[in-house]
């Protein structure tokens, strides 16, 4: 077997010597914009909640072990609003947040202009801090809005029949999932309407069981631009079909 001429063998090397260098600099450079977002995004709903005497960044991780939920963590604001700019929520609608942590959901639908919003949360401890929040967001921002958290199991809520947005990220697990949308669909069945489901970040047994049920129809894959391979930020929209 002929062995490439030296030059050309240099060349070679040289070659795959700058690929591997460029590769390197592109995923630093990717990492630093992700950071550098982060960090200022951060920033922001700091500064969103100094401003209203509240606390909603600080994940709470200690969930009671006999309870069917989820560490709490709480949604972006960037990707919170892009997805209720998609769906053309407004004012009219009847916003249900299943998990509501400590209220920065219920928090940021006030501020996109929904009228009516209740939060359901599991958590005693995480609740007394929502309802802490919203007595502070209220009185700083002084909107003419309906915030309300409720301590309870949320396959015990009692569905509106004419609430209109849902919202979940990643509140429990698959069995509370299959209950709390029996509940919706039943309360679809007894009153018809305009109803949409939005799930950020759904793990794979969850969409499963969404893409199976014959009264939904999945309208928007919502996503957000990846800055690390790593990183896959987007929200499924799911619609009741009328």
């Amino acid at each position: 077997m002929e062995s490439l001429p030296k030059k050309e063998n240099t060349h070679v090397k040289f070659k795959n010597v700058f690929s591997g260098v460029k590769m390197k600099c592109i995923i630093f450079s990717d990492a630093l914009f992700h950071f550098i977002s982060v960090a200022l995004s951060y920033f922001s709903e700091k500064k969103f909640d100094e401003k209203h005497g509240i606390e909603t960044l600080k994940i709470e991780r200690n969930i009671d072990e006999n309870i069917d939920g989820c560490p709490y963590e709480p949604t972006p604001a960037k990707i919170f609003y892009k997805t209720m700019k998609t769906i053309e929520a407004n004012e009219n609608d009847y916003f249900i947040d299943f998990g509501a942590g400590k209220g920065k959901v219920l928090f940021m639908a006030a501020e996109f202009g929904i009228k009516n919003i209740v939060g359901v949360e599991i958590s005693k401890e995480i609740y007394k801090v929502a309802q802490k929040n919203i007595k502070n967001y209220l009185s700083s921002s002084r909107k003419d809005v309906d915030i309300s958290v409720l301590n309870c199991d949320a396959c015990d809520f009692v569905i509106p029949d004419n609430a209109t947005i849902f919202y979940f990220f990643h509140p429990f697990y698959i069995n509370s999932m299959k209950e709390v949308l029996k509940n919706i669909e039943q309360s679809f069945e007894r009153s018809p309407r305009a109803l949409k489901i939005v799930y950020y970040y759904p793990l794979s047994d969850i969409k499963n069981l969404f893409n199976s049920q014959k009264w939904l129809k999945k309208k928007f894959t919502i996503k957000y631009k990846k800055f690390l391979p790593s990183i896959d930020d987007y929200c499924v929209v799911y619609e009741a079909i009328v």
